[in-house]
């Protein structure tokens, strides 16, 4: 059982070195690239593609009331009284 455990560390050691010489190498090639001088002869293009929206007034603009209007009271409800009659006792 000790024995596999070791193996395992070793593989994922060895895989680590591996990712990180790879990384490092790729971070030295970016590192040390050189981009090609433009020539004298290049001109940078500039296009419109999207034309300006043409500006529309909309014809005579309707104004707007914006006083509150009151609102109407509910009517109230008439008072419901119990009538008790008198009992009669014979």
């Amino acid at each position: 059982m000790q024995k596999n455990k070791s193996i395992i560390t070793s593989i994922s050691f060895n895989s680590l070195l591996l990712v990180l010489m790879i990384h490092a190498g790729l971070l030295y090639a970016m590192w040390h690239h050189r981009f090609p001088q433009p020539s004298l002869q290049t001109v940078t293009l500039f296009a419109e593609l999207i034309s300006s929206p043409q500006k529309v007034e909309p014809a005579n603009p309707t104004k707007v009331d914006l006083k509150a209007e009151p609102k109407p009271t509910p009517p109230e409800k008439p008072k419901v009284t119990k009538k008790i009659q008198p009992s009669s006792n014979k």
